[in-house]
């Protein structure tokens, strides 16, 4: 274990070898410099107590196995912040050395700094998974997730709730958690849904599917064609039940304009169906929106047809 030293403790002998070690790495620019065992903690003891200039230079001269064997010994002492110095190679391999409080603060820090850097090194810590902008274990984190989850899902099932509601809760989904958990979020929510009976038949009803077009236009990547299409048919198949033209636009309108872009592309696709109920009323939902989309004010649905 490397026991290191305020710089102002050194004896004249050690500070000799350092006023050496400075001049290589300083004027000479010496690098893959190997350090023997015995001066491990004179090395580790300029990196973690002197100016950060001085520190970053001797940590750029190091041979990565003597930058090893000191990295950990520093990181007692020395704020997370000086990782940033570190090499990306060695820096993972010094973190995942680290007790679990530090490696937790490295990624809090990296989080906030360095993107590149985090993504990197939170692949090798599956242990803790971010929220917001603290960190917490795997476990606590499923249970935030899940917790999140029922509030997105309650939100769009209740009648007091509305679209923009979903906007505000999806747009903090996508800033407190990474991707994979966004995903993780967003994918069960809209299964638990299908696993319900949810029909279109009233305002209310009418006001969930909006919401929930709300959620998959949000996250459009992160839905699958097969995972959307069950809601395309459900909506598509209650605009068929419109009993006018206007009605039709009426239903449509109420969507956003890429929502709109995929139940007309379905519609598109049911007048080549082999049912010949499902054609007739394809082809008559065609042409209601195609006679009536000139005459009428029906923003979104223009925009979607293009």
């Amino acid at each position: 274990m490397i026991v290191i030293t305020p710089l102002d403790q050194f004896t004249s002998e050690q500070t000799a070898w350092l006023v050496g070690l400075l001049e290589t790495v300083m004027v000479h620019r010496m690098r893959g410099i190997e350090i023997d065992g015995d001066n491990e903690p004179l090395v580790a003891s300029v990196i973690a107590f002197g100016p950060e200039s001085i520190a970053k230079v001797v940590i750029d001269s190091l041979a990565a196995s003597s930058l090893l064997a000191v990295a950990p010994a520093i990181l007692n002492v020395r704020d997370v912040a000086c990782t940033a110095w570190f090499p990306g190679p060695v820096l993972d391999v010094v973190v995942q050395q680290l007790p679990a409080s530090l490696q937790k603060k490295v990624l809090e820090y990296h989080y906030l700094k360095d993107p590149i850097t985090y993504r990197r090194l939170k692949q090798l810590f599956q242990k803790w998974q971010r929220v917001g902008s603290t960190f917490v274990t795997a476990v606590k984190a499923e249970s935030l997730t899940d917790t999140r989850c029922d509030t997105l899902r309650q939100s769009i099932q209740h009648p007091s709730k509305f679209p923009s509601d979903v906007v505000g809760l999806t747009a903090a989904i996508r800033r407190d958690f990474d991707p994979e958990d966004v995903e993780k979020i967003i994918c069960n929510t809209l299964d638990l849904l299908g696993r319900e009976s949810l029909p279109l038949a009233t305002a209310d009803h009418f006001k969930t599917y909006l919401k929930i077009y709300v959620m998959i236009e949000n996250f459009a990547g992160y839905f699958s064609a097969d995972a959307v299409a069950p809601w395309n048919r459900r909506v598509v198949d209650a605009v068929y039940r419109m009993p006018t033209s206007e009605w039709i636009l009426k239903v449509l309108d109420q969507f956003n304009a890429p929502s709109i872009r995929r139940f007309l592309d379905l519609i598109d696709a049911d007048t080549r169906h082999k049912t010949a109920s499902i054609r007739a009323q394809a082809i008559r939902t065609q042409q209601a929106v195609s006679e009536t989309i000139d005459t009428s004010n029906f923003e979104n649905v223009r925009l979607a047809i293009g």
